[in-house]
Formats: C-alpha cells, structure tokens, sequence
C-alpha cells in the first residue's frame, strides 16, 4: 500500500510540474533561432562598421585635398610677397597689382609664376600709404600697405589666403 501511495504521489509531482510550465516540454529548434538572431546582428553591427569606415575614409580624403589647397595658395601669397620684395617700385605699378581687389586680374605668368602650378595663382592689391604716425618727413621712405592674395584650386576645393605687406619707397 504505501509502494502505490508513492507511486501515486510520484505521479501528481509529475503533473503538477508538466502544469506549472508548459513550454518547456517541446524545446527543439530554440537554439537555432537564438544563434539566428545572434548572426543577424552581428551582420548589422558589421555593415555599420564598413560604412563608418568608408565615410572616414571620405573625410580622410577631402581633409588632404583642403590642406593641399591651402598650402599652395599660401605659397602663392608667399611668392607675390617675394615679388614685391625684390621689385623696384614707383608711381606705376605692374599689371597685375591692383586699386582694388578684382576677382579677374590674377597673376598667371612671368618667372615668378612658373613655380606655380596653372591652378595656383597670387594677386596684389595696393591699399595706399600707411599710417606710421611719424612726422612729415620728405627725405624718408614713406611705408607703403599692399594685401596680397594667393588662391588655389584643386578637386572641388578652393583656398585663398590673404596678407598684409609693407614696403617703404
């Protein structure tokens, strides 16, 4: 009597278990459907990856075609501050220092210029004598103020760069 007795309260604790979770009798397949949805988002972590790197790449890219722009129309700013140091100045000017900033008259010839690349190119605009606050001496040099423009253009890109310049004369 008490072998059925414990058979018969084996098989309630059986039931009662089976009753209080259910799923968990059929589990075939789980492990297939949590490594699928694993490998999804690894694929969707790894597209993001390449993506993000071909943008940086981009930025990369068109970091390095500014800097060049802006280092060649430095030099041409530094080329045209050269060519006013060593010419020889007076009531007229070359052809290509100007009055007044014009976008058109770039110097794009002479010895000078061949240094240059054909996209590279300086100007200079005489901004007239300076104000030294020194006395009206004639027999001194008086200051002259230019501001020199150098300007580049590569690959969409374009630098201008802009200095001051003083010669006396």
């Amino acid at each position: 009597m008490t072998l059925c007795l414990l058979k018969i309260s084996f098989v309630l604790k059986k039931v009662n278990m089976m009753k209080q979770n259910p799923g968990l009798k059929n589990e075939d397949g789980s492990v297939l459907v949590v490594a699928l949805i694993i490998l999804v988002v690894l694929t969707l972590l790894g597209i993001a990856a390449t993506t993000t790197t071909e943008i940086e790449t981009q930025i990369a890219g068109n970091e390095k075609v500014h800097k060049m722009t802006f280092y060649k129309a430095e030099a041409a700013a530094m080329q045209c501050a050269k060519v006013l140091e060593s010419a020889t100045m007076g009531d007229t000017f070359a052809g290509w220092i100007n009055l007044d900033y014009d976008e058109d008259n770039w110097n794009t010839s002479g010895e000078f210029q061949t240094s240059l690349d054909s996209n590279t190119k300086y100007t200079a605009v005489y901004d007239g004598p300076a104000d030294t606050g020194e006395s009206l001496d004639m027999a001194k040099a008086k200051i002259h103020e230019f501001s020199i423009y150098g300007r580049a253009e590569l690959s969409n890109s374009m630098s201008m760069i802009k200095l001051g310049y003083r010669k006396a004369y």
